[in-house]
């Protein structure tokens, strides 16, 4: 695949829902996992990784502009901070931080969208665009 994406991860008290989605709109691939809130925030973390790495699998990182991150609850969206959602283990927790360990994103955060009582972290890609 080539072209322009955006990861697009809806963090739920039960299921991860990932896409990678083009300019245009169209979601060119996606998976639905456990959250396995049970197991902790540790386990989340994984899954959330394993599945960007699942849809990113095929395309190269550099046609990746932006990661979006949807999850229940307030959001330090300046800091990248999950404070304290009502239904999973988080408590100021730094997903951005995180995933810039990963050495796949680096931090250029913005509150994206409110959506109910779901926010959204939109970790912008360095790029040269």
């Amino acid at each position: 695949m080539s072209g322009k994406y955006v990861v697009a991860i809806d963090l739920g008290g039960t299921k991860i829902y990932t896409g990678l989605v083009d300019f245009e709109g169209n979601i060119k691939k996606e998976i639905k996992v456990d959250t396995e809130a049970d197991k902790g925030v540790g386990k989340i973390v994984e899954n959330i990784k394993n599945t960007i790495n699942y849809v990113i699998k095929d395309i190269e990182k550099d046609s990746i502009r932006a990661i979006g991150i949807g999850s229940p609850g307030s959001l330090n969206v300046k800091k990248g901070i999950i404070q304290s959602p009502p239904n999973l283990p988080f408590k100021n927790y730094n997903i951005v931080e995180v995933l810039e360990k990963e050495r796949i994103f680096y931090r250029e955060t913005q509150q994206f969208k409110k959506l109910e009582d779901t926010q959204m972290f939109l970790i912008k890609l360095i790029s040269n665009d």
